[in-house]
């Protein structure tokens, strides 16, 4: 959409009392403008401003001090591998990871938040804690790591090879979960049933984003209200066993495109008590 354009956005989701306006994309940063749509987020009185990026560009220090200056307050930096080899592979580059370390260290100067989101997948699975250490070890304050399973859509289903099974990731999760709670690392998760989530259950963020109220996601031709139960009532699905789970009503489920690849066998009923606040 154009500058003009996206500002009418803007002003529209400020007037309906938006608290948090997020770029995301595709990649924002390939805008010329982005850096004046941030700066008018704030004019128009939201008070806060997000961006969801590769960071590539964000090597560049100048680059992040503007935006910082113009009024960023966090950012969700996708990395998808801590290994140079991997990283090229998912996304399909040559040379960026360099980048991205040099990122994440032109953000530890700055004042914007910075969060993780790393999707699994059949190349990065078995590394889930070498990856959070990795990062740990680069970047001085990370807010929260967002650990998202593939959606086996776009360009994945091109690319069946890279969805694993949840049985198959099981025993991955957990060693990552129970790293992150053993280092006082904050952690949420998007994709997985609860069914493969015990005990931790309250870090699911479909389970979140719909306790937390209506989300409006906008692009140029189109206005979806209350994105996120919308999404969890179109794009998941459950097996005929998850009916007798405890958290039936609560559970996202999974991927409705998983489950034409996979089936929904793999799920099954939990039945002990779930704590979803704590």
């Amino acid at each position: 959409m154009t500058t003009k354009e996206a500002k009418k956005k803007i002003e529209f989701l400020a007037d309906n009392g938006s608290g948090t306006i997020a770029f995301t994309g595709g990649e924002p940063t390939i805008r010329n403008d982005l850096l004046e749509l941030i700066e008018y987020v704030k004019d128009v009185g939201v008070q806060k401003v997000e961006l969801q990026t590769n960071g590539v560009k964000l090597e560049d220090k100048n680059y992040v001090k503007k935006l910082e200056e113009v009024g960023l307050d966090f950012i969700l930096l996708a990395i998808h591998s801590h290994l140079p080899e991997k990283y090229d592979l998912l996304t399909q580059t040559k040379e960026n990871f360099n980048k991205i370390i040099k990122c994440l260290e032109n953000l530890n100067d700055s004042k914007i938040e910075v969060s993780i989101s790393h999707v699994i997948n059949k190349e990065n699975y078995k590394s889930l804690v070498k990856f959070v250490k990795f990062i740990k070890e680069r970047a001085l304050k990370i807010n929260y790591f967002y650990f998202g399973f593939v959606r086996p859509n776009g360009r994945t289903l091109e690319n069946k090879w890279l969805v694993p099974k949840l049985s198959e990731i099981e025993k991955y999760l957990y060693e990552s979960f129970e790293y992150c709670k053993k280092k006082g690392i904050n952690f949420n998760v998007e994709g997985i049933p609860l069914c493969y989530m015990k005990g931790f259950e309250n870090h699911n963020d479909e389970i979140k984003r719909v306790k937390n109220g209506s989300f409006i996601h906008i692009e140029r031709n189109e206005v979806r209200e209350d994105t996120h139960r919308r999404h969890l009532l179109e794009d998941k699905m459950k097996g005929k066993q998850c009916k007798f789970c405890r958290v039936n009503k609560v559970c996202p489920g999974v991927w409705k495109e998983y489950a034409e690849i996979f089936g929904t066998d793999e799920l099954f009923p939990v039945f002990e008590e779930v704590d979803l606040d704590g």
